[in-house]
Formats: structure tokens, sequence, C-alpha cells
């Protein structure tokens, strides 16, 4: 559960970590109390659920307010990286003499957390990073023993800091932790003529751990995340499926988070543009293929699905039943389906589908080719 950035912020605030002042706002009346409250010059913030809207157009300076309320209009109601902005953050602007990076995230790999840490902050801080790879600090954190005072101290000197800065490591932590998080990032921890600040947040809260609504704050962020879901989304969370939507029309359905990358990855080489896709995982029944199929052809921006299986654990008869089942289901007209299956069972499920008249392939550049039209759209 991706948290907008003003929610970020409450949650910093409550564990004492220095931020800004700033208020929300979702129409020009909010924008207007706002205003009167902050004093110039303002940055104004749109609110989505990503990340990189500054080189988006997301994030806008103005020194006076009839300038603030333009960059609000201007905002509100526009799309911005797929998101539609509802509500924009209005902040003071700080008078900030240095960026710095700070980050709590898991390394699956070493089945550990990872505290990342850097002098250098900023809109540019991945670029910053992959030229001076030496500037970004890693200090891997054991789950069971949490994280130790000597890492602190080392987080400060590396950042260049004085001590005032290892309440703040350690508050970021403890929000990591106590809410179940899979990245909180501070970027800049900015130091300022006031003190340092945590001027932009991104956090990530576990999808698992927010369905169960352990506390009342969690539930409220977690009913507010899902009533903005479409459809499809909502259908994908209640089953369970990894289910991203894209701007595109092409939308795919793989087993495997591999497989499924390595798919979107081809039809984006080939010319075309996904519109969504779906992991059904492994092992999957006809029943469960069924709702995944069913749920990628109610998407109405999708004009065709590339079906891309390899049989192990998962069947391709109870592949091919579940896409047939739901095509059978769902009424729906229009969209071309093309199917890739190769494994366990590929000839009973292709005897299915062909009964179904339904394209089957074995090679899967023939299958994307045949959903990429030549100007880059599904046919």
């Amino acid at each position: 559960m991706y948290l907008y950035e003003y929610e970020s912020r409450e949650i910093l605030t409550k564990y004492g970590i220095p931020v800004e002042e700033a208020c929300i706002a979702s129409n020009l009346e909010e924008a207007k109390e706002c205003l009167e409250r902050i004093p110039p010059p303002y940055v104004i913030k749109a609110q989505i659920r990503r990340g990189g809207r500054g080189k988006l157009g997301g994030i806008k300076i103005a020194h006076k307010k009839i300038n603030a309320l333009n960059e609000v209009s201007r905002m509100l109601g526009s799309t911005i990286g797929g998101f539609t902005v509802r509500k924009v953050l209005i902040s003071e602007k700080l008078n900030i003499l240095r960026e710095t990076y700070l980050s709590y995230t898991i390394d699956k790999g070493q089945r550990s957390y990872v505290l990342l840490a850097s002098p250098h902050g900023g809109i540019d801080v991945e670029e910053m990073h992959r030229k001076r790879p030496e500037s970004l600090l890693k200090v891997y954190i054991d789950p069971l023993l949490g994280l130790k005072e000597y890492m602190v101290r080392k987080v400060v000197k590396h950042l260049g800091l004085d001590d005032s800065l290892a309440s703040i490591v350690r508050a970021l932590y403890n929000v990591f932790i106590e809410y179940n998080c899979e990245l909180v990032e501070v970027n800049p921890l900015a130091i300022t003529d006031r003190g340092v600040f945590a001027v932009d947040r991104r956090i990530i809260i576990d999808d698992s751990y927010a369905k169960l609504a352990p506390t009342p704050s969690i539930s409220m962020l977690w009913e507010r995340y899902v009533n903005e879901l479409s459809e499809e989304e909502r259908m994908a969370i209640n089953n369970g499926f990894s289910y991203v939507e894209l701007e595109g029309d092409i939308g795919v359905l793989g087993n495997g988070a591999g497989l499924t990358m390595a798919t979107l990855d081809l039809v984006k080489l080939m010319g075309g543009k996904p519109g969504a896709f779906l992991d059904i995982g492994g092992g999957a029944s006809s029943k469960r293929v069924k709702i995944a199929m069913s749920l990628l052809l109610k998407n109405k921006d999708l004009r065709c699905i590339l079906v891309n299986v390899i049989g192990g654990i998962t069947r391709c008869d109870e592949v091919a039943k579940g896409i047939v089942g739901a095509i059978r289901e769902s009424g729906v007209r229009g969209k071309k389906i093309v199917v890739r299956l190769l494994g366990l069972n590929e000839e009973e499920g292709k005897m299915i589908l062909a009964k179904a008249g339904i394209n089957v392939f074995e090679d899967l550049s023939s299958s994307v080719k045949e959903v990429v039209s030549t100007n880059g759209a599904c046919e």
C-alpha cells in the first residue's frame, strides 16, 4: 500500500520527526485557507501514489498566493504519471542548505532489513548514486536483533551531521517496524538554517499486513486506499493476485513474476504498450484462472490480452479451461486473445482452446507479434 505523501508526513510527525509547515487541499477554497496559514514562498505538491512526480511537473514553487492558486487549479483533476490528482499538499519553502538521503527497506536476497544513507539527496538521487556508488551507505540490520547504536553513529558520521540526527534515524526505524513497511524513505532529509527536516516522504506498507487492519490508523489508510482502486484492482486484491494497471492497451497474464516481467519487456520491445499485467502464480486451478481472465476482460482500456503460461505445477489444461470459461461467462466481444502455452498437459490445453477458436502459439515472439500492430496498438 503506497501512501500519499501527506499520510506519510502525518505518521512521521507522530514519531517526532521534524517536518515543514503544510496542509492538504482538495479544492480551491481549502487551498485559500492553507495559504492564509502558511508563509510564502509556497511549495505545491500533487498527491499521487508513486515517486518521481517532481520530474513530471507534480511539484511547483510559487512566490505569491495568486500563483500558488493557479498551480493548485492546474494540478487538481490533472493526470500525472497515470494517476488523477485529487489532493495537493501546500507547504512552506524551507531555506535548504544541503540535501541528504535516508531510507529503510528490505533486502530479500540477504533476508535482512537495510538502512540506506547518502550525503547526496534530492530529485536526482538515483543518478548521483549511479555515478558515485561509494556515496550510498548500506547498513544491514538483522530483523531479530534490530537497529544498534553503532549503526546509528555510522550513519550520522557518513552524512556528515552532528548527533542531533541520531533521533531521526531511530524514529524512522520505529516507523518502518511498527507499520510493517516495505519502504520508508526521506528524500531529501534537508539541512536548513532552522535545523534538519524530513521534506519529502515515502512510505509503502505491506498489503498483507494492511488488510488485517491491526490498528484504527492502518484500517483508515487501507479503507481509503481500497476505495480509490478500480473494480479490477479491488477484485485482484480480494483474490490475492498481483495486478498492476498501466497506460497501454495490451493485457498480459502470466504465471510467475519473472515470466510476466519478461513478457512485458518483449511487448514493449516490439512496439506494444502494456495496459495491465496479472500474475496468477504457480499451481493455479481453472477456477483461479477464470477469475484472473475475467478481471482482464472487464478492463475496458484493454483491446487485447496475451496469456503466457509455462506449465509445471501449473497445468496447461487447467489454464485453458479457465480462459474459455471466463470468455463464455463474461460475454465480452471485440478483445483479441492470444495464448502461448508450454509445458505440462499443453496438448490437452491447446485442444480446449482450439475448439473455442482461440489463437494458440508455442513461440513467445510470434505470440507477441500477433498482438502488436505496426503502430504499437492491438489489432
